[in-house]
């Protein structure tokens, strides 16, 4: 059989010089173990799953041997001896023997079982650990901010910050039951190869320090399980690899397995993309009123700027959500939003006193969170939506009769998107990305008009970036209460 989690056992089976001679070979515990022929043909042990085992079969010495391999699986970590046993029937008195008394199969196998991963996607899919910042510990909070995030918790801090940790990763370390005077050892190995940071623990609550990779025990010390944290989200996924190894006396190995890991949840898109045909224009909502919109140009419905980011999270929980800051620069000479072709006075676009000169959080009904037109959607892959569509009121600086004015603004939004845990609602930073509305052109009257000269468009975002660092404004007035003015 081609299998390496099976082990090879090979049995002698001598001439026989006798008639009648029997030989057979035999488990002492049957229910634990499987014996296989090379050619995938059960010998012993429990036969389609279920039922009383078979712990005794006859061979042939003629056809099976001189010398035979049989393949031992182990089903459970337990230990048993295959006996092999010749009897002859002679014409005085039977004799047997069992080649040196008896062949110890000890099971040699080592297996890393991750929660809720099938063993055959350890590697082609692997398991998820999520990032370990949320509020557990029950530390204050600040805009969503944990004062002491749970992966700052140490064994060293009170039980009542420890106990309620529920973001660990468990996953079990078997192996064979330990013989007497048993030497075989276990190490445990894993490697960070991209930006994903974990840290692995003997018990939740973190009663111990973490251990460190190549740790090593006797196989009877070896603990039952291990508590994988997270620290910092991967780039990628399956990018850190987790290898139990079964060692002998001399730490040869013997028997290893391997898992990959993912710390989630992972970036991996944050775009703002311009709604179709949409561009800066003039905009009359009422006859007293006219707006410089960003939307003008589409069609029904469309906006000028549409959010899309995506987060692998596996079997995390949790969500993204988008927080947004916008700040206003002008453009014009001397600092200015606006220019005339007299000797009227130039202006500024800004958010009004005493917020002129700020960033503000641009939030609507749940802040921090930007939630205009908000939708999330998926499962392992988790997708969140929203639009914007900035405007500015100018009814204030249309010049009079011929004169010209010449708006040059740019709104410009720094855009995160943050996970949300739903227990305690506190978010942590994936990345952020930037877009911007330059309103750009020509002011006259006589009548009202607008004409857009070359700065003039909703600018995309150009990629994002992954960072942890919190949203520069998460608390204070929100920019669509506070409103900008032409001063």
């Amino acid at each position: 059989m081609d299998d390496d989690e099976l082990e090879p056992v090979e049995l002698y089976l001598q001439s026989q010089s006798k008639p009648g001679t029997t030989v057979s070979l035999s488990l002492d515990d049957a229910r634990y173990f499987r014996v296989w022929k090379a050619d995938g043909t059960q010998l012993l042990g429990v036969f389609g799953g279920s039922g009383d085992p078979v712990s005794s079969v006859q061979l042939d010495p003629e056809t099976d041997g001189p010398v035979m391999t049989v393949y031992l699986e182990a089903l459970a970590e337990a230990s048993a001896s295959l006996i092999l046993a010749a009897v002859d029937a002679g014409s005085t008195r039977p004799s047997s023997s069992t080649d040196a008394a008896a062949t110890q199969a000890v099971a040699d196998f080592i297996d890393l079982v991750v929660e809720g991963v099938k063993d055959a996607d350890e590697v082609k899919i692997g398991g998820t650990v999520l990032i370990n910042a949320d509020n557990d510990n029950g530390s204050v909070m600040t805009s969503r901010i944990p004062a002491k995030r749970d992966f700052e918790v140490v064994p060293g801090d009170p039980l009542a910050q420890r106990e309620n940790e529920d973001d660990m990763t468990r996953i079990r370390l078997r192996g064979p039951t330990p013989l007497p005077n048993d030497q075989r050892q276990v190490r445990l190995t894993w490697q960070e190869t991209g930006r994903d940071r974990i840290k692995v623990w003997t018990t939740q609550t973190k009663s111990q320090a973490a251990l460190s990779s190549g740790v090593t025990w006797a196989l009877g010390q070896k603990p039952p399980e291990v508590f994988v944290e997270g620290l910092l989200e991967g780039d990628d996924l399956r990018k850190i690899g987790m290898k139990p190894e079964l060692l002998d006396a001399q730490s040869a190995v013997l028997r290893d397995d391997e898992a990959r890991l993912t710390v989630a949840p992972v970036l991996q898109k944050l775009e703002v993309k311009i709604g179709q045909g949409t561009a800066p224009g003039l905009f009359q909502p009422d006859p007293q009123q006219w707006d410089l919109i960003s939307w003008a140009g589409g069609a029904p419905g469309v906006h000028a700027g549409n959010f899309q980011a995506e987060a692998y999270r596996g079997a995390t929980v949790g969500r993204p959500r988008f927080v947004q800051n916008v700040h206003h620069v002008n453009n014009r000479p001397g600092g200015k939003g606006i220019t005339y072709s007299n000797d009227q006075p130039a202006k500024s676009y800004d958010f009004a006193a005493p917020h002129a000169g700020q960033t503000l959080r641009d939030a609507h009904d749940d802040p921090p969170f930007y939630t205009f037109n908000e939708h999330t959607s998926g499962t392992s892959i988790r997708k969140v939506e929203a639009t914007d569509s900035p405007w500015s009121r100018v009814t204030t600086i249309i010049p009079p009769g011929d004169v010209i004015g010449t708006v040059d603004v740019t709104l410009k939004f720094d855009l995160w998107v943050v996970w949300e845990w739903l227990d305690d609602g506190s978010i942590w930073t994936l990345g952020k990305t930037e877009w911007n509305v330059r309103f750009n052109g020509s002011l006259a009257n006589n009548p009202v008009a607008f004409n857009a000269l070359a700065g003039n468009a909703n600018n995309p975002s150009t990629g994002f970036g992954r960072t942890n660092v919190n949203p520069t404004v998460l608390s204070g007035p929100d920019a669509n209460a506070v409103h900008g003015v032409w001063t």
